[in-house]
């Protein structure tokens, strides 16, 4: 793969193989040592979005595209269904962040549970 020409293909192969490369250690630093307020309520948005891009959807998208001819109609509506999910994902991850960090303090020392929300 690294000896062909640059295509869209090649470019979401090499996406999906090293996103996590490159995302994982900011992650690792974000989420789990302790930063001062100042520093987490920049960092926290951006590190939650970080979690939201799923490039396996895009593939499935072009494959989709592809098996159905590649109908210009059906890429239109797969890229618009796309776009809808990554906005309410970002919306709701967003919305949950600055809810969580006005009402309960979700910088600092502070762990989540799913069954009972913010365990000091």
């Amino acid at each position: 793969i690294h000896k062909s020409t640059w295509s869209f293909p090649k470019v979401l192969y090499l996406a999906c193989r090293y996103y996590p490369l490159f995302v994982f250690p900011f992650q690792l630093w974000s989420f789990v040592f302790d930063h001062s307020m100042e520093t987490c309520s920049r960092v926290l948005i951006y590190a939650a979005c970080f979690l939201i891009p799923n490039k396996l959807t895009v593939v499935l998208l072009l494959r989709t595209y592809a098996f159905v001819n590649s109908m210009p109609a059906i890429l239109v509506l797969l890229c618009a269904c796309e776009a809808c999910m990554l906005g309410y994902r970002l919306w709701v991850n967003i919305s949950q962040i600055v809810g969580e960090s006005s009402s309960r303090g979700i910088c600092g020392n502070v762990l989540f549970s799913s069954d009972s929300g913010a365990i000091s």
